[in-house]
């Protein structure tokens, strides 16, 4: 019984917190004058204030739909992500491509300017896969270890990279201030998950030394 509503509980839950959203925050609107707005903006008739409606309409509902969407597209990545890999454990942060997307993101923004940062970001973290996968595959067959290893040498190669990047544009001053804290905030993160994935697979490697 337990296992048939856990998912029943998992469908409905976004759906409550996304009405709920609707009618919370700072500027409280009840459920009726949700209702009307909704309603008025549908079949167009005017039952709502200005205030409402902006605020109900332009502002809430599509942050709620935009939130659905996005989580919707990282859900599908990640499943699609752990099929292609076969492995439940893969991470962008680990595998490397967080590291490469954020290399594109630092050279878009700081060299190449005409370059949209999206596209920097999807090219490095496609190159950053690429290459895990390949060295993971140079004994003939991709198993947890030496994918995750793999994505730890990709990882480093790529934050050491935006850190000379970023040290030569700082100390040419040609990155802005604000940006050069957030490369370096960005690049202490990738440090702490990179030593978190070799203390998951201190276990492994004490278990293969035996």
């Amino acid at each position: 019984m337990r296992k048939a509503a856990l998912p029943f509980l998992i469908a409905v839950s976004p759906l409550v917190v996304g009405g709920m959203s609707l009618f919370w925050g700072a500027y409280s609107v009840s459920p009726p004058q949700v209702a009307r707005v909704i309603l008025s903006r549908l079949f167009f008739f005017d039952a709502a204030s200005a205030a409402e409606l902006s605020i109900v309409w332009d502002i809430r509902l599509p942050r709620i739909i935009l939130s659905a969407l996005v989580g919707g597209a990282l859900a599908a990545a990640g499943v699609t992500f752990q099929g292609i890999f076969r492995n439940p454990l893969v991470d962008p942060f680990i595998l490397g491509l967080s590291a490469g997307a954020a290399f594109g993101c630092a050279l878009s923004t700081a060299l190449v300017p005409s370059l949209p940062v999206q596209v920097a970001a999807f090219a490095f973290s496609l190159a950053a896969s690429f290459v895990t996968y390949s060295l993971a595959k140079s004994q003939g067959q991709v198993s947890r270890l030496p994918l995750v290893l793999s994505g730890v040498v990709v990882s480093a190669f790529f934050t050491a990279a935006q850190a000379g990047q970023h040290r030569l544009l700082a100390d040419g001053q040609l990155l802005p201030r604000g940006l050069a804290f957030r490369l370096d905030l960005r690049i202490g993160v990738r440090r702490g998950l990179r030593s978190s994935a070799s203390h998951a697979l201190a276990p492994e490697r004490s278990f293969h030394g035996r």
